[in-house]
């Protein structure tokens, strides 16, 4: 009977910590609205997020609509192959799949987001399945133009510049047709207008990369053309007219291209006079057009002009995050352009922050997939859950009471709770499991290196071995750039394990004050070549590798002294502060320094 009571107890806690919650996102009525979610997805995803589950409880927006901006704010917060799962779930609905609108313009999301994501032939696939859809409406011309478009993309990516420039001509073709159809019935074609700038413009930029800028002018000029007769439309709100600024920045931004392409034309007049033209655009601050900007100056060789304008985006930060390609190409842009001006500590300085910032974009991109492939599994595994739920709640509700079924559905709730709890520490054990298994082994490797170096000390490389410091200067010391150390390379291999010999055994990597110049008066190897060795044989940089044998011997201080704090293993394991250990720990292992002592307390 006790439990009985303490079951009911811990059932009224649960239900009155969900009121809480619930009562803390206090959303006016106003805003519980699916178009109101898609706006605010612009700026803010995960508000917008809440507010979708808000209207899918309830229960009076139709699914398919839910589940469309559910894939939008996916896209939004940079999850997209969460976004094209749920858009391909949201294809399946005969609503979408009955309107040949609803499921191009689904469709062209989801491509534009597969061909971001490099799958092209899925990309393909869905773009021929927009054409099938489309041949339903075979009575109106020129409405396979977005489709075809999206199918010339496809191909300039994967390196078919032919087939491109043949989809993307008739791409134009098609949407001209369309605006003159449309045109004679005096219906609106505002869009069509936008989306034929669109294609000039992507076609203008494939003839400028493959050095065809007299073609480049001639496309943009159409596309000046296009806006001009857009221009009688400017004012209002779309589909019937286009926003007062939307149109001027479309100006800005053609305006801009044709002040650079000219000056890579070296048509100095023209491009000058396009210059100025763009100095009257209400919109030249806005960041599209300032990028086109700084192509213009690089192009001009004004370099001190270049240095202007990307220092705004050297601190470019998204939503407070300041990790982005923005940020990199101005890095790039800047070191260029210092080192074009003759000052080369400013140009390195610049080179490394770009380096630094693409490390970071990579271990992000390879994070997030990796979050995302789990994401995506576990939310399959739900639905499959959810799917089998309602079949048994359809058949309870006819044989059972309320009562008993509301119990049930209470119980299953606290199930699945208690369930994800043991889930979660059974990763915890198996996790460690894992860990003291590879410590195990490491420890075994050690041994045998050991009785190894105790028949055959190495010797000290004698002072032709080692490279003079003078004779390398054009030796990058960034790792994976150049002069790359082979993986046969027995001599290499040999110094490697003869430094980690040394680290192992003297316990160097304690020492919070470990810098690669110390380590190389110790081995007397070359400071280039630590770095080469190191990046070969251990995967990893001079701080990755050193931070791998702290978190080890970590480890061993976690589980064999439980009466340490947190602050005193990452002392002792040379770490200089407790912060950077918890981030360090849980990157390499999946959870926190406390979890791990608790799993191995609980095993």
């Amino acid at each position: 009977m006790k439990y009985y009571h303490l079951l009911l107890f811990i059932l009224f806690g649960l239900a009155g910590s969900s009121s809480i919650l619930l009562a803390q996102e206090n959303f006016p009525d106003s805003l519980i609205d699916i178009k109101a979610a898609r706006y605010i997805a612009e700026t803010d995803p995960d508000k917008a997020m809440r507010i979708v589950e808000l209207v899918r409880k309830q229960n009076e927006t139709p699914q398919f609509q839910i589940d469309w901006v559910t894939a939008q704010i996916y896209g939004k917060k940079g999850l997209f192959r969460m976004a094209i799962e749920t858009a391909k779930h949201t294809l399946k609905n005969d609503s979408v799949r009955n309107n040949p609108q609803y499921f191009v313009n689904l469709c062209s999301d989801m491509v534009e987001t597969m061909i971001y994501l490099e799958d092209y032939e899925e990309a393909v696939k869905y773009t021929n399945e927009m054409l099938k859809q489309l041949d339903k409406v075979q009575s109106i011309p020129g409405v396979k133009h977005s489709p075809t478009w999206m199918k010339a993309k496809i191909y300039r990516k994967i390196g078919d510049k032919e087939k491109a420039y043949t989809f993307i001509d008739e791409a134009i073709n098609m949407v001209k047709l369309r605006i003159k159809e449309k045109t004679e019935k005096n219906m609106s074609f505002v869009y069509e207008y936008t989306d034929l700038i669109a294609y000039y413009r992507d076609l203008a930029s494939w003839k400028a990369m493959d050095d065809d800028f007299a073609t480049a002018i001639q496309v943009t000029l159409k596309e000046y053309k296009t806006l001009e007769k857009l221009e009688a439309f400017k004012g209002g709100p779309y589909p019937k007219q286009i926003p007062s600024n939307a149109f001027e920045k479309k100006r800005a931004y053609t305006t801009a291209l044709l002040a650079y392409y000219y000056a890579q034309s070296n048509q100095i007049a023209k491009s000058d006079h396009w210059f100025q033209e763009l100095q009257k655009s209400p919109e030249i601050n806005d960041s599209d057009v300032q990028n086109v900007l700084l192509n213009y100056y690089q192009a001009k060789k004004d370099y001190k002009n270049v240095i202007k304008t990307a220092l705004p985006f050297s601190n470019f930060s998204k939503a407070g995050d300041s990790i982005n390609t923005i940020r990199r190409m101005a890095y790039l842009n800047l070191a260029d352009a210092y080192q074009k001006i003759g000052q080369p500590e400013q140009a390195l300085s610049y080179t490394q922050r770009a380096l630094a910032q693409t490390d970071s974009l990579n271990y992000r991109k390879q994070k997030n997939n990796a979050l995302e492939m789990m994401t995506i599994y576990e939310t399959q595994e739900k639905e499959k859950q959810i799917q089998e739920q309602k079949v048994e709640l359809q058949t309870n509700r006819i044989l059972l009471f309320t009562a008993i079924g509301i119990g049930l559905l209470l119980g299953l709730l606290l199930w699945l709770k208690v369930y994800s709890l043991r889930q979660t520490r059974h990763k915890n054990r198996i996790m460690v499991k894992q860990i003291n298994e590879l410590l195990s082994y490491r420890d075994e490797l050690n041994l045998i290196k050991k009785q190894i170096h105790g028949y055959a000390q190495p010797a000290n490389p004698s002072e032709e071995e080692i490279i003079p410091e003078e004779k390398n200067e054009n030796i990058s010391e960034e790792i994976g750039s150049t002069n790359e150390v082979p993986s046969d390379d027995i001599e290499s291999r040999k110094r490697f394990e003869e430094l980690e010999y040394i680290m192992i055994t003297e316990q160097l990597y304690l020492n919070p004050e470990l810098t690669r110049d110390s380590l190389v008066k110790r081995t007397r190897i070359n400071k280039n070549r630590i770095a080469q060795i190191i990046q070969t044989f251990a995967g990893t940089n001079f701080n990755g590798y050193v931070n791998n044998m702290r978190l080890e011997h970590s480890i061993l201080l976690l589980r064999d002294y439980k009466n340490h704090t947190v602050q005193a293993v990452a002392t002792d394991s040379g770490f200089n502060n407790v912060r950077t250990f918890y981030r360090l720990f849980r990157e390499k292992y999946g959870m926190t320094p406390i979890e791990y002592r608790q799993t191995i307390l609980d095993m």
